[in-house]
């Protein structure tokens, strides 16, 4: 699985000379009667120069994350924090395999 997230939309908070940010991304995978069924936590810290922040300013952040599940219909919910501003992204998503 892969979230791409926008540099763009990443609140960056300044640390001496390095813009710096903290996600930690949350899975919960539950089967159609709302069993969890997998959970995956994980942090991504990122450290950046302003300028090269710049440079890659237009693409994507990308965090790839292994879902080992049989085949079949799950839901997923999904749950990305910042550190940096204490933003929350709540997503519920279907998911078939």
């Amino acid at each position: 699985m892969r979230i791409r997230l926008p540099y763009r939309e990443i609140w960056f908070k300044s640390e001496g000379a390095q813009l710096t940010a903290v996600l930690t991304a949350h899975l919960d995978v539950k089967d159609p009667s709302e069993k969890s069924l997998w959970e995956f936590r994980e942090s991504y810290p990122l450290k950046f120069a302003p300028a090269e922040l710049e440079k890659i300013a237009a693409s994507n952040y990308i965090i790839e994350i292994p879902v080992d599940l049989a085949p079949g219909h799950y839901w997923m919910v999904l749950i990305l924090t910042n550190s940096s501003d204490t933003a929350k992204v709540v997503k519920r998503i279907p998911l078939d395999l």
